[in-house]
């Protein structure tokens, strides 16, 4: 069986920032609705004395768990209803062509699964 056409379909994407929650705390466009999200979903967690401290601790410390699934919805959310603001500007604006947001991986990901 020749598998040369399969193999050459496959690309990797991968985050240059650790995972893809911490890519998110470090993206230009989304970081700030992604904060929102986490400090919603985790309101128990002082989230004001250091984020990125107390992300890292939940992604590491398997007792202080980050709820990644209802993180993803709420986020998802947040997305869809900038999508359906009607107004002229809008919260979350992702480039698609900015190479220097922690996100970029994802949307190469998308692009390259789209055939774009």
């Amino acid at each position: 069986m020749n598998n040369s056409k399969s193999e050459q379909s496959v690309k990797f994407f991968t985050a240059s920032n650790w995972t893809l929650e911490y890519a998110l705390f470090k993206s230009i466009s989304i970081s700030t609705t992604f904060q929102n999200v986490c400090k919603t979903i985790h309101s128990g967690t002082e989230w004001e004395e250091d984020f990125e401290k107390k992300l890292a601790i939940k992604l590491i410390d398997k007792n202080k768990k980050l709820k990644k699934t209802e993180i993803a919805y709420g986020l998802a959310n947040a997305i869809d209803e900038d999508l359906l603001n009607t107004q002229p500007e809008r919260t979350i604006n992702i480039n698609p062509i900015n190479e220097d947001d922690s996100i970029n991986y994802l949307i190469e990901a998308i692009r390259y699964a789209a055939g774009n």
